[in-house]
Parts: structure tokens; C-alpha cells; sequence
């Protein structure tokens, strides 16, 4: 019966996992499949057909267009590593690591499968393999746009391009780009831009513009992309990254009525909170008992990292230090740590990991509470 064809099949299907070459479907199922193609005017033969047809599209990964057992399969429910490689038109080894970084395929890719086995639903597959069709290396966008590696990096890091990433994070991080997002980019850039045949001397392009007003590349793009300045230009006969041009006095005049920085660098927060050094702030941000932001600072120009005051007040009413515990009690660093080993008040954080000794205030106070009252 139905079922136990639908078994045979499976057990066929199945064997072809471990195999190397070509996945197709009479290599899969055989003579019974190549009888199936011969009978196909045989009405008494269409259940079975349409039961193995049915079983294959579902079960074995295909080309689009190709045409099982008389129907034509216009989008196939199953794709491999290769099959997605092929159509986005990238290695199959950058196919192989993005199956990795979005979880598609795990079953096979930790199974050890080759390219031609690992596979995945195609409507799993989200936009990203359709968009890496054409799309635009660094480089590309350099020659065709006329956009530097460096601003390149500035508009990833303001959301205002999406990079399809081909590895880890890190410098080592290979981007590429969608050709309708450049394409949009660029009409965001260009949208409103005045014609100027001759720039007079303070209308600048984007880099010339950030160097005059000493500011990020960053800001001065957030500034074009959300629409805050009066005047945009352009270079006449000329739709590139290079020719947009931008009036340098508004920018500057933008810059400087930044609201002033109120947070706290690291070295101002190992000031603040006592007993702490500047090696052990990064630390104590990335355990998450400090949190940050970025504010403008008028000394660089430019938006810098800092910890709010909310979050080092916060961390100073949840915690205390060594150094502020021995202030208190007049005691030197030695004698106070073994005295709050002794009364048994544990560190909030490994020592040795935020370079520093950190305890909860509230375990500290309870210990020495009782230790008077003993």
C-alpha cells in the first residue's frame, strides 16, 4: 500500500545522504522511477506517480524548472549548501559558513555532509541568499560608486547600508552589499542635491566637510540621511558618492550646538567610583555591571563611548571596593581583604578577571553589622 511505498522510498532516499556525486532522483529510486517515466501515458500508473512525485519533491532537493514524472517543479522544496551557492553566486564554502552563522542545516553540517547533502527548506531561507545574487563587493563600490573602504565602514556602523557578511565579526569580516541597497543609498544621498556647475570654496564633499569641521564621518552622514541640513549639492553631469557636496559652515554650526558630554570616560569612572582603576571599567562593562553610551564630546569633535552617571551611581549603591572599604575603616589593602575573607563575604566578580576586588554593599554592611554586634 501507500505507506509502505512511502517507506521504500524514505529507505532509498536515505541511503543517498552518505553518497558523493550527483542527487538525482532516477539515481535515488532506481528502475522503479525510470518505469514510472516510460509508463507516463498509463492512466493505472498514476497513483503511484503521483505518490512518488509527490514523496520526491518534498524529499530530494532539484533545480527549479525541472520536471518530475510530467509536472514541472517551479520551486522545489528542498535546497542544498551547493544548490544556494550556485544560485546566490557565491563559493560554496561561504554558502557552508552562512548555513553555519544562521543555524540552517544543522543536523547535517554537524553530521559532517558534504555540500551536495547538507540540506534545508527552501522557505527557511530567508532574503539574504536572493539578495547575494550580484551583489557589490568593497572594491566594487569603490570603482562603480566612488565610495572609500572607510566611509564604507562609517554607513555600516550608522545603519544606513546593510552589509550581507560572508564570516565573523572582526577586521577580518568580508561584507557585501546588495545592489538595490547601494542603488537606494545613493538616492537618499542624492535626493533634493542642487547642480552646481563650480563648488564655491565652503561647499565641500563629505570628507573634505568633516575634516573643516572636525567631526566623525559618522555625524556628518547622519546629518545628509536624516535630512538636517538646508543645502545639498552636487557636482554638475555627476551621480557619485564623490560629487555630493555639502555646505561646510552649516555643518560646523550643526556640530558645535551638540549638547556637552555628561558621561564618563573610563578614566573619569575609576575617579569616580572609589577604589576602581581605568583597566578594571572595560572589564566591568563587558560583565554587564556598567552599561554605556555615546555622547558628543566638543574636545574631539565627535561622538565618544562613555558610562552614563546613572548606571556608576547605580553600580555604587549595588556594590562596593577593597579601596573603599579600607578608606572607611583605616585598614591597608592586605589587612582589609583578609578581614572580609574572614568574616566570609564573597567577591561579586572574579578578581583576577576585572583586575579589582568588588563586593555586594549589602553583604559587606551585613558582615561587619554582625561582627560589632558579636
Amino acid at each position: 500500500g501507500g505507506h509502505g511505498i512511502t517507506d521504500l522510498l524514505n529507505t532509498l532516499n536515505g541511503g543517498q545522504r552518505r553518497t558523493l556525486g550527483v542527487w538525482g532522483l532516477r539515481d535515488t529510486f532506481g528502475p522503479a522511477y525510470a518505469l514510472l517515466q516510460k509508463t507516463a501515458e498509463d492512466a493505472s500508473f498514476g497513483p503511484i506517480r503521483d505518490l512518488v512525485r509527490t514523496f520526491a519533491i518534498a524529499n530530494v532537493p532539484m533545480d527549479p524548472g525541472i520536471v518530475v514524472l510530467g509536472r514541472a517543479i517551479d520551486k522545489p522544496a528542498l535546497a542544498t549548501v551547493r544548490s544556494i551557492a550556485r544560485s546566490a553566486g557565491i563559493h560554496d564554502n561561504t554558502a557552508r559558513k552562512l548555513f553555519e552563522q544562521k543555524g540552517l542545516g544543522r543536523a547535517g553540517l554537524e553530521g559532517g555532509l558534504t555540500n551536495h547533502r547538507v540540506t534545508v527548506l527552501v522557505d527557511q531561507v530567508d532574503e539574504t541568499f536572493s539578495r547575494l545574487n550580484g551583489s557589490l563587493f568593497s572594491s566594487q563600490i569603490k570603482r562603480e560608486f566612488q565610495i572609500p573602504r572607510t566611509h564604507l565602514t562609517a554607513l555600516i556602523a550608522i545603519g544606513a547600508l546593510p552589509s550581507l557578511r560572508l564570516a565573523g565579526g572582526g577586521p577580518s569580516t568580508k561584507h557585501r552589499f546588495a545592489r538595490t541597497d547601494v542603488a537606494r543609498l545613493m538616492e537618499r544621498l542624492l535626493e533634493g542635491a542642487e547642480e552646481v556647475p563650480v563648488p564655491t570654496p565652503r561647499q565641500l564633499t563629505i570628507w573634505d566637510a568633516r575634516a573643516a569641521a572636525c567631526t566623525s564621518l559618522e555625524n556628518v552622514l547622519s546629518m545628509i540621511l536624516d535630512r538636517r541640513l538646508a543645502w545639498k549639492g552636487r557636482l554638475a553631469a555627476r551621480s557619485d558618492y564623490a560629487s555630493v557636496l555639502v555646505d561646510a559652515d552649516e555643518i560646523i554650526g550643526l556640530v558645535r550646538v551638540e549638547p556637552p558630554r555628561d558621561g564618563l570616560t573610563a578614566g573619569e569612572a575609576a575617579v569616580f567610583i572609589p577604589g576602581l582603576k581605568a583597566e578594571s571599567i572595560p572589564r566591568l562593562i563587558e560583565a554587564g555591571a556598567l552599561s554605556t553610551t555615546t555622547e558628543f564630546s566638543p574636545q574631539a569633535r565627535r561622538k565618544v563611548r562613555v558610562i552614563p552617571r546613572s548606571s556608576a551611581l547605580a553600580f555604587m549603591r549595588r556594590y562596593t571596593t577593597l579601596g573603599e572599604f579600607c578608606r572607611q575603616h583605616g585598614f591597608n589593602a592586605k589587612r582589609g581583604e583578609a578581614m572580609l575573607r574572614r568574616l566570609g563575604v564573597p567577591t561579586a566578580f572574579d578578581p583576577t578577571a576585572i583586575l579589582a576586588f568588588v563586593y555586594e554593599r549589602s553583604s559587606v554592611e551585613a558582615a561587619v553589622t554582625g561582627s560589632l554586634a558579636a
